[in-house]
């Protein structure tokens, strides 16, 4: 399976803020250390032999 996960229309790379972790058949886009730039929409997209899939959601930031 390839993913491929993006902030806006920028694909993002494996690193310490990002990260895919997975439960079962569940995969979760970790954002760790979430500051007010961070907000955006992001997209996990999985493919495989058989087709690819793509889920979307927005991050907002709200302060306290």
């Amino acid at each position: 399976m390839w993913l491929c996960r993006y902030k806006g229309s920028r694909e993002l790379t494996e690193s310490d803020k990002y990260s895919i972790s997975k439960d079962g058949d569940t995969y979760v886009l970790v954002v760790s250390d979430v500051f007010g730039e961070d907000a955006d929409e992001y997209c996990v997209k999985a493919t495989t032999p058989a087709g690819s899939r793509a889920s979307r959601a927005d991050l907002v930031i709200k302060s306290q």
